[in-house]
């Protein structure tokens, strides 16, 4: 919008750009609408960055869109960077471009196992899911089309309208355990992409298999370390992938203003050496406004336990969205499943393998998942969100053989040191001299759990002579 840039002697000296002064209008500087424009376009140039990072590592490159890549094996440490990874499942994912024409996906029959197929649009938006929630267990056929598209579908298919033409799908397959992987993977490699007119000709088999890299991705989530060829970056996905909500294109359009659609003007601008300099100033206070609110966590804190938040799709709320992005590309909504994780005992004292504890789950406080829960323990390693720590043993309900006490509860032994054999099976093992935190999982919470009623129980240590009561605390963290 080559009429909103006035530069004027004025503004130069002053950094102020005036944008819709003829209506009276606030006047942004550069400064600010750079500054909203990286908090805004960092999802989108993220997931850019993740995109040509993992088809990369395909060693195919850009041969490597729209087929599968499945694994065989488990392969959490690949995708551990964007996305929380469960070590039970294994994983399968796809980039898709639907620009010169729809993809048939073939989903195959998933039998008392959960599964969980997300797909997540340019703008790291998951607008939709297939699951053992929205579709039972049966096999089905999906078309997934580009925004716009008309055209007839093959009989007794389903219809997903995808809000851009780039997007990512990942597909999750419980394992359940280590003598089960050929029979999950034959799953998982059993999902499929076809182009429409190929279906319609009866291909309807990918002969392309790609080999599922072994490395975990290292992407840098500081864009604005890059400069501003971020804006670059950002031009050419907005171009490919139009904003897929009116409220996204207001704000998108505001951004003209620095050349976001307008490769002539962002010269013209970027030429002047002060206002390049308020461009990249702009993008450093962005970043350090997401920086800011990462610090002020997500969701709600209950009795200890933290809670994933719950976010809509299509959020308005661009810093929040442009945070939890860099913390975790994209998450299952918490209608799939959903995390809560400890990192102190009933005393709020830091969880260290030099003790042992134990988890007690009376006889009518259980999880409350409608498909299953898992306990698994993780060293607390990390300085930063890009070095996530490993999980280092697990227990999972459906295929542990896990003793109940006698009035139906249960205990969980959460130490380093083997416990007695008649405890052995209910032993969540921990590395030794080393700060832990446990991450308790729900497939498919109930309502209890999604509400924010269900109280976890605390972590208690056992090596003290009388066992604390447990406190239960519940607080929020900044917005849900």
């Amino acid at each position: 919008m080559k009429s909103l840039i006035l530069l004027t002697i004025g503004s130069l000296l002053f950094g102020s750009l005036s944008v819709n002064a003829a209506s009276g209008k606030k006047k942004d500087s550069i400064e600010e609408i750079s500054r909203d424009a990286y908090i805004w376009g960092y999802p989108a140039v993220l997931m850019a960055h993740a995109r040509e990072s993992m088809l990369e590592k395909t060693k195919e490159s850009k041969n490597s869109v729209n087929h599968f890549i499945n694994s065989k094996k488990t392969s959490a440490r690949f995708l551990e960077q964007l996305t929380p990874v469960n070590p039970e499942n294994l994983y399968s994912w796809a980039w898709i471009d639907l620009s010169k024409e729809p993809l048939v996906m073939a989903h195959p029959q998933m039998d008392d196992r959960f599964y969980s197929v997300q797909f997540v649009d340019a703008y790291s938006n998951v607008f939709y899911t297939i699951s053992n929630v929205t579709q039972g267990e049966k096999a089905n056929i999906f078309v997934i089309t580009a925004p716009g598209w008309k055209g007839d579908l093959p009989a007794n298919t389903i219809q997903i309208r995808a809000p851009t033409p780039e997007a990512l799908i990942l597909a999750q397959t419980f394992l359940g355990s280590a003598q089960l992987t050929p029979t999950s993977a034959k799953l998982a490699t059993q999902h499929e992409l076809i182009p429409l007119s190929s279906w319609n000709s009866a291909v309807q088999a990918d002969s392309v298999q790609r080999i599922y890299p072994d490395v975990p991705l290292n992407i840098n989530k500081n864009l604005a370390a890059g400069g501003l060829k971020f804006y670059q970056e950002l031009s050419r996905i907005v171009i490919k992938n139009p904003p897929p909500t009116r409220a996204e294109a207001i704000e998108a359009k505001r951004f003209n203003a620095i050349g976001l659609n307008d490769k002539a003007e962002f010269i013209k601008l970027n030429s002047n050496p002060e206002n390049r300099k308020r461009l990249e100033r702009g993008m450093f206070d962005g970043e350090r406004e997401i920086q800011g609110r990462l610090a002020l966590g997500f969701g709600a804190k209950i009795n200890n336990w933290s809670y994933e938040p719950k976010f809509s799709p299509f959020n308005e709320d661009y810093l929040l969205r442009a945070s939890t992005s860099q913390r975790s590309l994209f998450s299952s909504p918490p209608e799939e499943s959903l995390q809560l994780s400890l990192d102190v005992d009933s005393e709020a004292r830091q969880l260290t393998s030099l003790y042992p504890y134990v988890l007690h789950f009376s006889k009518n406080d259980f999880p409350p998942a409608r498909k299953m829960w898992s306990v698994r323990a993780h060293e607390m390693k990390a300085s930063s969100f890009d070095q996530l720590p490993r999980a280092v043993s697990l227990i999972n309900e459906k295929t542990a053989k896990l003793k109940y006490n006698k009035d139906g509860s249960m205990d969980i032994y959460v130490q380093s040191k083997k416990p007695s054999p008649a405890n052995r099976s209910n032993w969540l093992p921990l590395p030794r001299n080393a700060n832990f935190y446990v991450v308790l999982t729900l497939f498919n919470p109930s309502n209890s759990v999604l509400n924010r009623k269900y109280v976890a129980p605390s972590m208690i240590r056992t090596d003290e002579s009388e066992r604390p009561k447990q406190h239960i605390t519940h607080t929020m963290i900044a917005a849900e």
